[in-house]
């Protein structure tokens, strides 16, 4: 397999793509090589399929790395317990490597070319508490965005505001504090589709069917974990089923 390279049986007799990157780095054959060599295809069919036409890898390849290519980073958090002490009922703190200021943040950026990023702000640490991601949102220069934990009654006034700060939706954290909650959030609902904002969405297992009535209004919807389905249910399950079904009704 290795000799050959032949990347699917590499996938499927469990090697890490990670892993067959660094290969493919070292032999000299960039990651559309082996996307294209997985779908059967060569590179040029493959290349017709993308919006752009650039090769890249872990590695060097045609002057650019991995390094180089531009980026968006879709979910992180910022955790700085000094200028923003966590507050007094978290049931976790992070410490040591989890923190993460935005000086730092910005740093990493810097190193792997991260355009702009989507600050998620968390229920651990700081939950409703929404002062470091607003520092963070200030810090940006207009590069990042972020999605706030807020309380349930916030009034329409207050989530404007946090639009107007860079928040563009509102985290519904269903996989730690359950269904229940969640049922009547039609009042909400409604208020992030007035303003046009998003409603970040974190379900588990089948959970996703009891809230399937509340989002059918015309909220802007994201999913964070593609919906973590129970992957040994198969993709016939009826939750990831009505995930499927909401972004064909997009």
């Amino acid at each position: 397999m290795i000799r050959s390279l032949d990347w699917c049986s590499m996938i499927q007799y469990g090697v890490s793509f990670f892993l067959l990157e660094k290969l493919g780095a070292v032999v000299g054959v960039s990651n559309l090589h082996i996307y294209s060599a997985m779908r059967g295809q060569t590179l040029e069919e493959f290349q017709k399929t993308r919006n752009q036409q650039v090769l890249y890898s872990v590695g060097e390849s045609q002057g650019m790395s991995i390094f180089d290519q531009p980026k968006i980073d879709t979910h992180h958090h910022v955790f700085d317990p000094i200028n923003f002490p966590y507050i007094a009922d978290t049931a976790y703190r992070p410490e040591g490597h989890e923190i993460g200021t935005v000086e730092y943040y910005q740093s990493v950026m810097q190193a792997y070319n991260i355009r702009h990023s989507l600050i998620v702000g968390p229920t651990s640490g700081y939950n409703t508490d929404s002062r470091c991601l607003l520092d963070a949102l200030e810090k940006g220069n207009g590069r990042f965005r972020g999605i706030a934990v807020v309380p349930f009654d916030s009034s329409l006034e207050r989530l404007a505001e946090l639009k107007q700060a860079g928040v563009v939706g509102i985290a519904l954290n269903v996989a730690m504090l359950g269904v229940d909650p969640f049922i009547a959030f039609d009042d909400m609902m409604g208020k992030l589709a007035e303003l046009n904002m998003f409603a970040a969405i974190q379900v588990q297992d089948d959970q996703l069917l009891a809230l399937m009535p509340m989002l059918a209004q015309q909220t802007k919807l994201l999913f964070d974990h593609s919906g973590r389905p129970d992957v040994s249910a198969g993709l016939q399950q009826p939750a990831f089923q009505s995930l499927l079904s909401l972004g064909d009704s997009g």
